[in-house]
């Protein structure tokens, strides 16, 4: 905690009033004096008394400057505070906008009787059972046919989805390439407007795309850690590095 010296101010002022009285009163009294040595002294120390003066109004200066540059300090501390706050503030502006963006775009799908929600869930559910069907089968399942499984539930709501995944993207994209701001925080919240449906679709449509540059800004968040790995063949966990499935 920084000390507030500027209290002390008015007694260092006082004490330096008495000072210069002092010496004054001691100037006067040898002025009155009727001896010439003493009136010689006087001459000497009324010349010290003006090599006081003049060194106290140095001091003055100097304590002047460093309470002004101590001001100015303050002023500009206060000001990126101001530039920090409103920096954050218009970056909640967009983040949160885009997050609105999201959910509305979502509660307004449609597609014959099946609305909102109802939809990603039910592409969700329709994935994961091609894919536990197909490892029953099977016993294995590589990223290729991960990726035909998800083209084959995906494909008829694919324009819809295609934004879906595009708005989520560039959400997590502007919070990574903006800085000063705690990222996982803002993560968290993305997240929270985030279903386990949405993230099943994420997680596919992102080893379906296998774009590495959205692998990359991926891989940078927890962003799948609730979704349980261990369900999920080894193979295509493997896609993903583990920071994915981080728990905090």
């Amino acid at each position: 905690m920084k000390q507030n010296d500027e209290g002390n101010i008015p007694f260092y002022v006082a004490l330096a009033i008495i000072f210069i009285l002092t010496v004054l009163g001691l100037t006067y009294m040898l002025q009155i004096s009727s001896s010439y040595d003493d009136r010689g002294t006087f001459g000497d120390m009324f010349g010290f008394a003006n090599a006081l003066f003049t060194g106290l109004s140095v001091v003055g200066l100097i304590a002047t400057i460093l309470l002004q540059r101590k001001d100015i300090n303050i002023q500009r501390e206060e000001l990126s505070k101001q530039n920090d706050s409103a920096y954050i503030q218009n970056f909640e502006s967009t983040f949160f906008q885009m997050i609105a963006l999201y959910n509305n775009y979502i509660e307004n799908l449609t597609r014959g009787n099946l609305k909102g929600r109802t939809i990603l869930r039910g592409i969700a559910d329709r994935i994961n059972t091609n894919i536990k069907d197909h490892l029953s089968f099977f016993q294995k399942i590589d990223l290729e046919d991960s990726r035909r499984l998800f083209l084959k539930s995906y494909s008829y709501y694919s324009s819809e989805m295609e934004h879906h995944m595009r708005i989520v993207l560039s959400i997590i994209e502007l919070i990574d390439t903006t800085q000063r701001i705690d990222k996982m925080k803002y993560i968290r919240i993305l997240k929270a407007n985030l279903s386990l449906d949405d993230l099943t679709l994420i997680y596919y449509g992102v080893i379906y795309k296998d774009n590495m540059r959205i692998k990359n800004l991926i891989e940078k968040y927890p962003i799948f850690e609730d979704i349980e790995s261990q369900d999920i063949d080894p193979t295509i966990t493997q896609y993903f590095s583990s920071n994915v499935y981080r728990k905090d």
